[in-house]
């Protein structure tokens, strides 16, 4: 994963800095974390307070508006959430 380790190092820097990756199609045996698309049930494993995080998205469309759905029905500010779509 492209830069996995310097997010990683981040986290273990900075305590208010989360890295929860989600890949979307993982080579079987060789990816313990979480696959397929972001989801709510996902967003609500990893994040306590929903609403005092900045989100920042990239994915595609569908992907980054199901999330933007989700974060909506938990009022986060949209002000909160970044996202680049491709």
């Amino acid at each position: 994963m492209l830069l996995a380790g310097e997010f990683e190092s981040l986290a273990e820097r900075v305590p208010t800095f989360g890295f929860d990756p989600v890949v979307g199609h993982p080579v079987e045996g060789h990816w313990g974390g979480y696959a397929g698309y972001v989801t709510q049930s996902i967003i609500a494993a990893e994040v306590q307070d929903l609403r005092a995080p900045h989100y920042y998205l990239c994915g595609p469309p569908v992907m980054v508006a199901t999330i933007i759905e989700a974060l909506d029905a938990h009022d986060v500010p949209h002000e909160h959430i970044h996202r680049e779509q491709w």
